[in-house]
């Protein structure tokens, strides 16, 4: 078997991705700042997710605290 010579290659990806993003008109900031809060907020929400069934389930059970309270 023939053995390849190596090859090494960089690719610049971030700037390629600017340039796309530039051309398609998506505003790379807002962009990742949603990304980023919603996978801090799946985050969140797997970490406590033990806790936000605990919460739920005693909602179910007895309604929700201080409801007598509500005006309406």
């Amino acid at each position: 078997m023939l053995e390849r010579p190596r090859v090494d290659l960089t690719i610049n990806v971030k700037q390629l991705l600017c340039e796309l993003a530039d051309e398609v008109g998506l505003d790379i900031q807002s962009f990742c700042e949603k990304a980023l809060r919603a996978e801090v907020t799946r985050m969140w929400q797997e970490q406590n997710r033990e806790a936000i069934e605990a919460m739920n389930a005693w909602v179910e059970e007895n309604g929700p605290p201080l409801e007598k309270y509500r005006p309406f």
